[in-house]
C-alpha cells in the first residue's frame, strides 16, 4: 500500500511542507487519458504548475478520480496548484514516484528548473 511521505518544497522564495498523495509538475492541463490535473496550465509561459493533493482515504480517492476526469479537480478538498520556474524538493527516506508514467524510487533532494524558450520546435511540415 502506498504511504505518502513528508517533503519540503522551496518554490522561488516560498517554503512549503507537504505530505502529498499526489505531487505533479505540469506544463499542460492534462495527464494522459484526459485527466485534468492543472487547469489553466500554459505550456510556453516559462512556469510549471506544481499541483498537490493531500493524503486521502478510499472514498476521497473515488471522488478525486471523478473530479480529475470531469475537469473539476480545483474543487477537490485540499487540492493546491501553484506556479513556479524553480523548485527544490527535500524528501525523507525512500519515495515511490512516477516520472512521465515510469515508476522508480527516489531518495534525497530534487531540483527542477524551467529553461524558458530553450527548445525550438519546428511545426507545419
Amino acid at each position: 500500500r502506498f504511504k505518502p511521505r513528508p517533503l519540503r518544497m522551496k518554490m522561488d522564495n516560498n517554503l512549503l511542507s507537504e505530505t502529498p498523495f499526489i505531487l505533479t509538475f505540469a506544463n499542460v492541463e492534462r495527464y494522459g487519458g484526459q485527466a485534468v490535473i492543472a487547469p489553466g496550465a500554459i505550456p510556453d509561459d516559462g512556469f510549471l504548475d506544481v499541483c498537490t493533493v493531500p493524503e486521502i482515504g478510499l472514498l476521497d480517492a473515488l471522488d478525486l478520480v471523478k473530479k480529475l476526469f470531469n475537469g473539476q479537480i480545483a474543487a477537490f478538498k485540499g487540492y493546491r496548484c501553484m506556479r513556479s520556474s524553480n523548485i527544490e524538493i527535500a524528501g525523507e527516506g525512500m519515495n515511490a514516484i512516477h516520472a512521465d508514467g515510469e515508476p522508480f524510487q527516489w531518495q534525497g533532494n530534487i531540483s527542477v528548473k524551467v529553461l524558458h524558450k530553450s527548445l525550438r520546435v519546428l511545426t507545419g511540415c
